[in-house]
């Protein structure tokens, strides 16, 4: 019995320790990050990795090293929720770690590190197509975003649609500008237009001459934010919090155990919400809340 407690003594100190050198990072005032953080801590325990401090406020502008904001000495890994956390974090050379919810995870400054692995806002491309073709019919999407921003991203989709037997054509803009002249050309022969997380997604004006302009060609627009439907997008496809939380603990654990840094994972199960008025308009046969995929 002795033994037994020496060892479950040692355990807990080492489990201790494990998570004196982890911590969860994101900026601060967006209710998103705080689910996914809240996500990555209880799915962290599950996991075996113990419970990382934080999650600790990353603020824009944010100069330093992450140890620092929360008095983590022996800090050595990292989930960074966010592309402020994000951009701080891949910064210091003497961490490792998995950052989380980056609009465009492939951008060099984020995947040239050996140390580190991101897991994407969207769910897995391939998943997605999956849904639209078995569950909508669609097979000729338009992805309409902007080159700057977006053109990793949108290679990506583009492969995954191929794979998937998907014709995906890809429209990507200058800038946002020329939106209003490029939708009508992209549109002609496609049978849906899907909207990253870009430029064009984050501006009111682009989404409502998007959404109208589908409307009136009885063509759905598909989002990759839960709340985009409240901007009249009648479709979202998103990857929830709780599911990015187990995808950034299953490559956490892979990246300690094996490396495999500069990587980017997607969740494999997106779930679906919907603005009611568009998606009735347009007759799809989709409920909010339905899951698929995993």
């Amino acid at each position: 019995m002795k033994k037994i407690l020496v060892l479950a003594s040692a355990a807990a100190v080492a489990l201790g320790l494990w998570a004196q050198e982890t911590a969860v990072y994101r900026r601060p005032g967006s209710p998103l990050f705080e689910a996914i953080s809240q996500s990555i801590i209880r799915e962290s325990g599950k996991a075996g990795l113990g419970t990382p401090a934080g999650p600790v406020d990353v603020k824009p502008g944010t100069a330093g090293a992450l140890k620092d904001l929360a008095g983590l000495k022996g800090l050595k890994h990292v989930w960074a929720v966010g592309p402020d956390a994000a951009t701080l974090a891949v910064r210091d050379p003497y961490l490792s770690g998995v950052h989380v919810f980056v609009p465009n995870p492939y951008v060099p400054g984020l995947s040239a590190s050996s140390a580190w692995a991101g897991v994407s806002p969207y769910p897995d491309p391939r998943i997605v197509f999956r849904f639209l073709k078995t569950r909508l019919g669609v097979q000729k999407p338009v992805m309409v975003y902007t080159k700057k921003n977006t053109e990793e991203v949108a290679r990506i989709f583009e492969a995954a649609a191929r794979e998937e037997k998907v014709s995906c054509t890809l429209a990507g803009l200058a800038g946002p500008e020329d939106l209003q002249a490029a939708l009508g050309p992209a549109l002609a022969s496609a049978d849906a237009v899907l909207l990253p997380m870009d430029a064009i997604a984050f501006s009111s004006d682009a989404v409502r001459f998007i959404v109208t302009s589908c409307l009136e060609q009885k063509k759905p627009v598909v989002g990759f934010l839960q709340s985009i439907t409240q901007a009249g997008v009648a479709l979202a496809l998103y990857a929830p919090p709780e599911e990015i939380g187990r995808a950034a603990c299953a490559v956490m654990q892979e990246l300690r155990q094996k490396g495999g840094g500069k990587k980017v994972y997607h969740p494999v199960r997106l779930k679906v919400d919907t603005n009611a008025e568009a998606a009735k308009q347009l007759g799809l046969a989709v409920s909010a809340g339905e899951e698929y995929g995993g």
